[in-house]
């Protein structure tokens, strides 16, 4: 277990490298450190690793741990792969019944374009209203009313207590969601914050009903945690 143990910590080293050079702008002065560290650090890892675990278990991505740092220095950024981890998924999905190995080439790329036609019919990225949706012409022309909605990746329903923008400072209790052609927005309970600690806080909920247009740099956070204290008073986990 001290092997493997020393092996993990080794590669928690590397993700560290790899987070510092994904999550930020590097200017000139850091990509050679970094790309220093980075490639010691592989190479350690995998050193631990062949030692915990033998050669013949390594496969190909510890292969491709050691151009990291070369990329690095390459490009000046490092580039997450996760978007490119599900089209993987997908051209498995479309290929698998695939048998023709003349053809495998160009049927993979007529299929893959296809499957990706497909997805732009209802793009999953896109704001949406849950359905169904009923039309509401008492708040405008062609307005469109649901009890939830997906909005820029996060999705929120009637009931749930919402942070609006960044941080825990703006609280709303989610009444209704609303859509009038393409723009968005939502009508809510606003909440007024009534004590505040450490990991949670207390807000008292009005019981008027706002509507509140969204733009695109707007967030919405579903809080995870949350109780009535009484039948005006939220506490929320943050």
């Amino acid at each position: 277990m001290r092997k493997s143990l020393l092996s993990l910590l080794l590669l928690l080293d590397v993700v560290d490298c790899v987070v510092e050079a994904a999550t930020r702008p590097l200017s000139d002065e850091d990509v050679e450190p970094l790309a220093s560290r980075l490639d010691a650090a592989v190479f350690a890892y995998l050193e631990a690793f062949k030692i915990a675990y033998g050669r013949d278990s390594m496969r190909h991505k510890h292969h491709e741990l050691v151009h990291l740092a070369e990329q690095v220095l390459k490009d000046k950024r490092l580039l997450w792969c996760f978007t490119a981890e599900r089209k993987h998924i997908v051209a498995k999905s479309v290929m698998q019944h695939n048998k023709c190995r003349r053809g495998f080439a160009f049927g993979a790329v007529a299929r893959m374009l296809t499957a990706q036609i497909s997805c732009l019919d209802e793009a999953p990225w896109l704001p949406r209203l849950d359905n169904p949706a009923h039309e509401c012409p008492e708040l405008g022309h062609s307005c469109r009313l649901s009890r939830g909605m997906k909005w820029m990746g996060i999705h929120v329903r009637h009931g749930n207590p919402v942070f609006v923008g960044r941080g825990h400072v703006t609280l709303v209790l989610l009444v209704a969601c609303v859509a009038v052609g393409d723009r968005f927005g939502i009508m809510v309970h606003p909440c007024v914050q009534v004590g505040a600690a450490v990991y949670s806080s207390e807000w008292s909920v009005q019981d008027v009903v706002v509507r509140r247009d969204l733009v695109p740099t707007d967030v919405l956070n579903a809080a995870q945690n949350w109780r009535y204290a009484s039948l005006d008073r939220l506490v929320v986990l943050h």
